[in-house]
């Protein structure tokens, strides 16, 4: 393969994604050590991989008056898999391995978080991966012998509720996650983390769907700056520690 057009540069801007990734394996395969356009080419490569590489974070805790029996059997649905277990067997290494069996690859996992408990009636799974959905959100499910009960997996989104049994690990995740992918969604019950609000703006994340930062002191003062990127709404702690919401009107917000 050669490409002797002169104007290269022009070229390459106008190919699609895929023909731009040819030329760079090109470039990086054969003894060209010194290529003029191998910064651009690489250039190009981090930006495929900043458009291509997106997130799924999934959330559940469920705990009602119900009394499981010692690891009673419950099933765990997601994406058209049901999952089998014993509720006190529920750990990582189950989340884990439920994302392997629907296709997911281990190198594209970033957290896994699980726990149930006979003792406690409860479950409370989490989990985090590289990849995308059908759809914006998708059910996840879990089911026991009387009840059945959704929460759901977002694309995007950073959805972590309030969990009191897997949080050991979770900030780490969260951090690792607000600081390497846009983020459309939010919300994080467990912890206050100033620096989650800045770390997703920095990305000029537009059209985004919530910004919740209602626990989060003095975060009224990034109101505007999510305004303006034309998020839809917006949860923030006022100057007085008040927790207020705004909806973005019909006609779009007036800043």
């Amino acid at each position: 393969m050669t490409f002797s057009n002169p104007d290269t540069l022009t070229w390459l801007c106008g190919q699609s994604l895929a023909h731009r990734q040819e030329y760079l394996d090109f470039v990086y395969n054969t003894s060209i050590k010194y290529h003029p356009l191998k910064k651009l080419l690489n250039l190009f490569s981090l930006n495929k991989s900043k458009i291509m590489t997106r997130i799924v974070t999934g959330n559940l805790i469920y705990k009602t008056a119900y009394n499981y029996n010692p690891n009673e059997r419950v099933t765990i649905k997601y994406l058209g898999k049901a999952f089998q277990i014993g509720i006190d067997e529920i750990n990582n290494d189950f989340v884990e391995n439920m994302l392997l069996s629907i296709g997911i690859k281990k190198a594209n996992i970033i957290a896994t978080g699980g726990y149930g408990s006979s003792n406690h009636d409860v479950v409370e799974i989490f989990f985090a991966y590289e990849g995308t959905l059908p759809q914006r959100t998708v059910d996840l499910w879990i089911e026991n012998q009387h009840h059945a009960f959704a929460s759901y997996a977002i694309v995007d989104g950073l959805i972590v509720p309030a969990y009191m049994y897997i949080k050991p690990g979770l900030e780490t995740a969260i951090n690792k996650i607000v600081n390497n992918y846009e983020i459309k969604s939010f919300l994080v019950k467990p912890f206050v983390i100033p620096s989650v609000p800045v770390s997703i703006l920095a990305r000029n994340p537009l059209n985004g769907v919530l910004a919740d930062m209602r626990n989060i002191p003095m975060s009224y003062q990034h109101v505007i700056a999510f305004k303006k990127l034309n998020w839809e709404r917006i949860w923030y702690m006022d100057a007085g520690g008040r927790q207020k919401m705004e909806v973005r009107p019909k006609n779009g917000w007036v800043i």
